[in-house]
């Protein structure tokens, strides 16, 4: 597994492979450890990945949040719900997009070649071009992509209510196509850096999730972290 995903000895982290997960801790040359000992350095690795920022949550945040979790991954599970929980309860940004339908009165301005092109027989219609002005945008978008993954591969019982909860509170979005790209894109300023921390956290999931396109059943959700950069 480690040679096919290639990553290195040095390599901390976690990695999921459908309802499989498996640990690497930064203290992994006893064989059965106690568990004990499993949770100091998972603690450790929690540590090192704050303090180095990779893990970009405030600490009063964080602090709130049991970490005595079956592994990390349940740590940025709980970060990010409680990070979703925090934003609707501040109410989602809001931006200006341009949307266009068919539609039975003028709204906004109308578009002529898209009006005879789909209104030939029905001319009741017409075919506006207008600004809306909602939270169905992108970095929304990101949010509600990443609580549909967290829905499909979360694996501890204490979080598939929370999940299930946001999402029934979190309007419903578009499917959006995630690349890096998108999250270069963000320019954070005084009305959306409350969301940097939950985007964080998206990106981190988002992009380390392979799927498996055949089954969907088998997916992989890798997070690891060179050990070396750490310190």
């Amino acid at each position: 597994l480690f040679s096919t995903c290639r990553y290195g000895s040095k390599d901390v982290g976690v990695i999921q492979i459908g309802e499989l997960t498996i640990e690497v801790l930064p203290k992994t040359d006893k064989q059965g450890e106690k568990k004990e000992e499993q949770d100091k350095w998972r603690s450790v690795l929690i540590d090192m990945l704050r303090k180095s920022g990779i893990l970009k949550v405030a600490a009063p945040t964080s602090s709130n949040l049991s970490i005595r979790r079956n592994n990390i991954l349940d740590l940025y599970f709980e970060l990010f719900l409680s990070e979703i929980e925090r934003l609707l309860h501040e109410g989602l940004i809001k931006k200006y997009r341009k949307s266009e339908s068919n539609l039975s009165s003028l709204k906004g301005k109308l578009s002529f070649s898209k009006h005879i092109a789909h209104n030939s027989v029905h001319q009741e219609r017409l075919y506006c071009e207008y600004t809306t002005y909602d939270v169905h945008h992108g970095i929304n978008q990101m949010l509600y992509k990443t609580l549909k993954l967290l829905s499909r591969i979360n694996t501890s019982p204490s979080l598939y209510s929370r999940i299930g909860n946001l999402l029934l509170n979190f309007p419903e979005m578009d499917d959006l196509k995630v690349t890096e790209t998108n999250f270069k894109k963000i320019t954070y300023d005084r009305k959306n850096v409350r969301y940097k921390d939950a985007l964080n956290i998206a990106e981190l999931l988002l992009l380390n999730y392979h799927p498996d396109v055949k089954s969907g059943k088998r997916h992989i959700l890798a997070l690891m972290f060179d050990m070396n950069r750490l310190w």
